[in-house]
């Protein structure tokens, strides 16, 4: 299709909040004949490849959103959070998905996904609905400039120019680039008189000394309790499971708790991370532990102890680590061996050398100042008829479908507070 050089609304970004807005919006026109005449929608996309966050996230099956979405579970301000998930709560999202032909299923986890476990389902039934309701892509189209020229929005592009008369930024912020997410928008929105604030990967990945002996054991998986120390004092716990990678750690517990060692970095505090690697245990009961197990048998292997509880691959990394043999008894470990052993059990401090950044990060922390924004429409309270949706606004959720939660509620907001803009101006004729 040829690009049109003006239509009624723009959204810049064909990501999952971009998708979403013009999917409410197409919504909207179809089911309320009194908003008048539907108006021209169209997405402008950077990159070649639509909804590549769609397609990896989750593994790639597409982790929608998640049992029970609250203020909570993202960082931002709580109220502003709060009216936006009022507007769309996961029960109001989970029956859009159903009306897309996209049934969802909750894991023991909470995560919510399509039942296909295919993400590809995803964007095939987003890129299906947005066609039947001729609302264009145009891809490789990257803006290199907004300004407001007589009340519209006029978009400079890599294929020419239009004008709008809403604009929508879902543009996301500076996480996975290679996805289309490179931080323009929020230059953009800059540009248009809003502020930004500092910005930090999250959900990331983290980076450990190659002497820590990591590579070892990639690949293995466990449970653990991490805690993050700034300038020695304790900030924040998580629990979850932790994979050993050939360049650190990653999994869950680790990307939770990324974005808090991060701005710690930027902060220029010291920062720590421990690990426990069992986390229903304290010193106590793991004293407790080897004193009962040292007693029922003083012939033990301490190897085959540890390995009750923990990856025999862990365990071996671990022995090797405090200088121990594998046939190291039990019954003949030193008192300050025991305290080695302990120590590296439930309190040891992981070597990070730094995050794996923004080429990984699943999230931005950080974005459009949210005081400047309405959180009743997401229009802005600077610049008239232009919208904020999705990564963009200084919001990042937790690991388990949060994020995408926030770019289908934000969507929705922005669709509808359009939808009775263009109402009310379709009745002043």
């Amino acid at each position: 299709m040829k690009q049109p050089q003006e239509v009624d609304i723009a959204v810049l970004g064909a990501g999952a909040a971009g998708m979403a807005t013009a999917l409410f919006l197409a919504e909207n026109f179809s089911v309320k004949p009194a908003a008048g005449s539907p108006p021209t929608i169209c997405l402008l996309e950077s990159a070649k490849k639509i909804g590549a966050k769609i397609l990896v996230s989750g593994g790639g099956r597409c982790n929608l959103t998640h049992k029970i979405v609250t203020p909570n579970d993202f960082y931002g301000e709580r109220n502003f959070i709060k009216k936006v998930l009022k507007a769309l709560t996961v029960e109001k999202t989970v029956r859009w998905f159903s009306s897309l032909g996209i049934e969802t299923k909750v894991e023991p986890t909470g995560k919510r996904f399509p039942v296909s476990n295919r993400a590809q389902t995803v964007l095939s039934a987003f890129l299906e609905k947005l066609a039947e309701a001729n609302i264009p892509i145009f891809r490789e189209h990257l803006v290199s400039a907004v300004n407001v020229v007589d009340e519209h929005f006029l978009v400079e592009h890599s294929s020419g120019s239009l004008r709008a008369k809403h604009l929508v930024l879902a543009t996301g912020g500076c996480s996975l680039p290679k996805s289309g997410s490179n931080g323009h928008g929020l230059k953009i929105a800059q540009h248009l008189g809003h502020s930004v604030s500092d910005l930090l990967p999250a959900l990331t990945p983290l980076v450990l000394q190659n002497s820590f002996g990591h590579g070892e054991i990639k690949g293995t998986s466990q449970e653990v309790s991490l805690s993050l120390f700034r300038d020695n004092k304790l900030q924040q716990r998580f629990s979850g499971p932790l994979l050993w990678t050939h360049f650190g750690v990653s999994g869950p517990v680790v990307l939770d708790i990324s974005r808090h060692w991060n701005i710690a970095k930027q902060q220029d505090q010291t920062v720590r991370i421990e690990a426990n690697f069992l986390p229903s245990y304290d010193d106590q009961k793991v004293t407790r532990w080897l004193t009962d197990s040292r007693t029922s048998g003083s012939s033990k292997f301490l190897k085959n102890i540890l390995q009750e509880k923990l990856p025999k691959r862990f365990v071996a990394l671990l022995l090797g680590r405090l200088g121990l043999p594998e046939d190291q008894r039990l019954a003949q470990l030193s008192k300050q061996k025991q305290k080695e052993l302990l120590l590296s059990l439930l309190h040891l401090e992981l070597p990070i050398v730094e995050s794996r950044g923004w080429n990984v990060a699943e999230v931005t922390a950080g974005g459009v100042t949210l005081s400047e924004v309405n959180p009743t429409t997401m229009e802005s309270k600077i610049c008239p008829g232009l919208y904020f949706t999705g990564e963009i606004l200084d919001v990042d959720g937790r690991l388990g479908g949060f994020n995408f939660q926030w770019a289908w509620s934000t969507a929705k907001v922005a669709a509808e507070a359009i939808t009775q803009k263009w109402a009310a101006s379709a009745k002043r004729g």
